[in-house]
């Protein structure tokens, strides 16, 4: 079931993230962050009394609050990334740095997967940085590529598998109260920045379908991702996750008619491989 859930997550986390990138194309960067947030918490809310009727214990409330801090630099940096860089180059650079921190990190805490989940894992990788083999059509469109957006990419996979290791860390007990904890610090801080730099949030009404969507779709993501970890091994299950970028690719090609290369194709099948592999591993 984790294996199940992982895959879910890396789904939706591929869908929202591809919605706000989108609307970070039309609106201005934070006020759009600060939106989905926002429909991200009120998500959440409307979940506690169902999974999580319970206050939680101190501990994972503190984990939570942790974990909005990452969650506001990463998800910020994503955006910026989506909004500033071809999808289809930027996304698979931050499912990279998203899938080392976990699998590091989950080794240190003591975890040891079977060695045909090694190799998915390390399959992963590398279908990851195939998904990122986007043909530039001009020199210009490769410079946009391969600077400001890849780094912030960079940055935020940081943060987003820094996120994916602190969500693991909670009890199971604590329900979903740890991501209301971190999507209230997510919002401030990134609200605050918004209000400080003076954003016009009412210029983001044009894609507040785009900024709901993607609020609410992360948020569920996070939720199944969070049901997943609990059950199953860090290592494993933030390297499912963070194939996210096979979704956002997808969402690509269908909505923007991003061209698909032959290279990003294999990079495909081998994710659908490495998946498989993890399982049986």
């Amino acid at each position: 079931m984790p294996i199940v859930l992982a895959l879910l997550a890396a789904a939706m986390y591929g869908t929202g993230d591809f919605l706000g990138g989108l609307a970070g194309r039309r609106a201005p960067l934070l006020a759009v962050t600060a939106g989905a947030l926002l429909a991200g918490l009120l998500t959440l809310l409307v979940l506690v009394p169902f999974v999580s009727p319970a206050l939680p214990p101190r501990t994972d409330v503190l984990w939570g609050v942790l974990g909005g801090l990452f969650g506001a630099f990463g998800v910020t940096l994503l955006y910026a990334s989506l909004a500033s860089g071809r999808m289809s180059v930027v996304a698979p650079v931050c499912g990279v740095c998203a899938i080392v921190v976990p699998v590091l990190l989950g080794v240190l805490f003591g975890e040891r997967p079977h060695a045909l989940a090694w190799v998915g894992v390390a399959m992963a990788l590398a279908a990851v940085v195939l998904l990122g083999q986007a043909e530039q059509s001009s020199p210009g469109e490769a410079r946009e590529a391969g600077l400001r957006p890849v780094l912030f990419a960079v940055l935020a996979g940081v943060a987003v598998g820094l996120f994916f290791v602190v969500l693991q860390r909670t009890s199971k007990q604590a329900g979903v109260w740890p991501l209301v904890a971190s999507r209230i610090v997510s919002l401030t801080l990134v609200g605050g920045l918004a209000l400080i730099r003076r954003q016009q949030f009412g210029a983001v009404r044009p894609t507040l379908r785009l900024i709901i969507g993607s609020g609410v779709i992360d948020t569920l993501a996070n939720v199944v991702y969070l049901f997943a970890v609990r059950e199953g091994l860090l290592s494993i299950v933030a390297t499912l996750a963070s194939l996210y970028p096979a979704g956002t690719i997808l969402c690509a090609r269908v909505v923007l008619g991003e061209h698909i290369t032959r290279v990003q194709m294999v990079g495909l099948v081998m994710a659908l491989a490495a998946a498989g592999m993890i399982g049986l591993g």
